[in-house]
């Protein structure tokens, strides 16, 4: 019997091919403090969980659960939350839903007035929803708990909490409106100081049910060091999520909980999943100092960085951490030239790219770049410049992986979101509706048919770029990657596009893929 029931909902099938199965870090950290206080926490992880629908319903039969939690990011994962939503209220009428994550913070209001919502924590939750928790076990009011929205019948309500509606300055709809006297906003709680946080609770899920990563398959776990961004990308959500603010665990704790990973779960890699994890250069030193001092044999991946802090760094410092085990950067470039960097706010040029790229191939580290297109005002000749710098990254360092080509898409929170909606884009009205395939697809009307279409063959053909990633694929299969990444590089080279039938042939390829998948 579970005190608390905590659904992390399946997500796509592009999943699959880019971050294997991660540690559902997320419902995990939830969850830690209500261990800390005795509470049995059930998790159910639907992307590896083929029964989740049986034992969900098998656990709320037992009787005795506080709330159930779902967490859940924009998107194909929203459809799994409410699907569970539906067995809640199905088996368990009266038991409170709660939902979390990076959707319902981005678009709270929204949320909280589906019928398969109660109550939303906004923000990093670990703090909010183990007072929750502890207010509906003990029938207390929900008024004032900072950090969640909640409608009336939500645990018991004061009079003055049902009566009086948005009147204090707490948050409005997006049409100016006050939100409607049956839904209640508490004031935002402030983001924690992390070492007060416990780590995540492993032991509460299959653990070598996650142990491969996105570009290695070794024993490895994912980790966060740290929480936020202090940059103002505007197609990146993170800003208006941590309203651009950073927070770290100390180094001391960092290392320490490397060293515990590596003890409990005879781990050889760690996968960073932080958003920023090179913002302190201090912090970065002295975890490198401890390092040295006591070696881990550990591979570490994934780490985020900007290229502007790859040019600030010290370069010893670079090559004191390859030496360590640090072997993956990501680095998000986007775009291939000065003026959609410019219109992105990426703050960066192509030229410092280019040098930030040489600067890795020195220190030996292996640099992996994301991209995007698609973006408003973009043209099929910028998307044409983000191929050929693409390939020139490539040229320049041996060791540079290209990942993959995303279509824009417009996601909440952002400033380009906005900016779309000004320019009269219909957003999903209902929670329901962010569940769409093409929910989250390009919003390229101002494009011309020829733009839309070279977006996404760009995206076809740079899934092929790096002729790397397919090296170690046997059979024909890999051969033809191979081969087909040749030709891609020179249809770059030569800026040759005119006739594609590849491109046809790809997507129905993928589409058979996408529907295997699907079923």
């Amino acid at each position: 019997m579970a005190d608390v029931i905590l659904v992390f909902p399946e997500t796509s099938y592009r999943d699959r091919n880019t971050t294997g199965r991660m540690l559902p870090l997320a419902v995990l950290q939830v969850a830690a403090p209500l261990v800390q206080q005795g509470r049995t926490v059930k998790i159910i992880d639907q992307r590896v969980t083929p029964t989740w629908r049986e034992e969900l319903r098998d656990e709320l039969r037992r009787g005795g659960t506080v709330c159930v939690g779902i967490s859940s990011m924009t998107g194909p994962q929203i459809l799994g939350g409410i699907e569970a939503a539906r067995i809640v209220r199905d088996v368990a009428p009266g038991l409170p839903v709660v939902w979390g994550g990076v959707h319902p913070s981005l678009e709270p209001r929204q949320t909280i007035e589906d019928e398969h919502v109660d109550i939303i924590v906004i923000g990093e939750g670990e703090e909010t929803f183990s007072e929750l928790v502890q207010r509906l076990d003990n029938k207390e009011s929900l008024e004032g708990l900072a950090g969640v929205y909640y409608k009336n019948g939500t645990g018991p309500s004061s009079p003055s909490s049902a009566t009086s509606g948005m009147q204090t300055g707490l948050p409005m709809l997006s049409n100016g409106s006050a939100l409607p006297n049956h839904i209640h906003a508490n004031p935002e709680r402030p983001m924690p100081e992390l070492d007060k946080m416990p780590w995540p609770v492993y032991n509460l899920v299959n653990v070598s049910q996650y142990m491969d990563s996105a570009f290695h398959r070794g024993r490895g776990l994912a980790m966060v060091t740290s929480r936020g961004c202090p940059y103002r990308c505007a197609y990146c959500y993170v800003q208006s999520y941590f309203s651009r603010r950073w927070k770290a665990r100390s180094a001391e704790s960092v290392v320490d909980h490397m060293a515990r990973l590596k003890r409990d779960y005879d781990i050889n890699l760690i996968f960073l999943l932080d958003d920023e994890f090179f913002i302190d250069q201090r912090r970065v030193s002295k975890i490198a100092a401890l390092l040295e001092k006591t070696p881990l044999s550990l591979t570490i991946e994934n780490a985020n960085m900007t290229i502007r802090e790859v040019l600030r760094y010290d370069e010893e410092l670079l090559k004191q951490m390859h030496r360590l085990g640090l072997r993956q950067l990501f680095l998000g470039v986007e775009t291939g030239t000065d003026e959609m960097m410019a219109k992105i706010s990426r703050d960066i040029t192509v030229d410092e790219v280019i040098k930030a790229n040489m600067k890795l191939r020195r220190v030996g580290i292996t640099p992996i770049y994301s991209w995007m297109t698609g973006f408003p005002g973009e043209t099929t000749w910028h998307t044409k410049q983000t191929l050929q710098l693409m390939r020139r990254l490539l040229q320049d360092n041996p060791q540079t992986h290209v990942y993959s080509l995303n279509i824009y898409s417009p996601y909440p929170g952002t400033p380009l979101y906005e900016k779309r909606k000004e320019d009269g884009m219909e957003s999903p009205q209902r929670l329901i509706e962010w569940t769409r395939t093409d929910c989250l697809e390009p919003y390229a009307k101002q494009s011309g048919a020829a733009e839309r279409s070279f977006y996404t063959k760009a995206q076809i053909m740079a899934t092929y770029i790096d002729r790397k990633i397919w090296e170690h694929q046997r059979g024909i299969k890999g051969w033809l990657k191979r081969l087909y990444s040749r030709v891609v590089q020179f249809r770059i080279k030569h800026d040759w596009y005119g006739f594609m039938p590849e491109i046809a042939i790809l997507r129905i390829l993928r589409m058979r893929y996408r529907q295997q998948y699907m079923d």
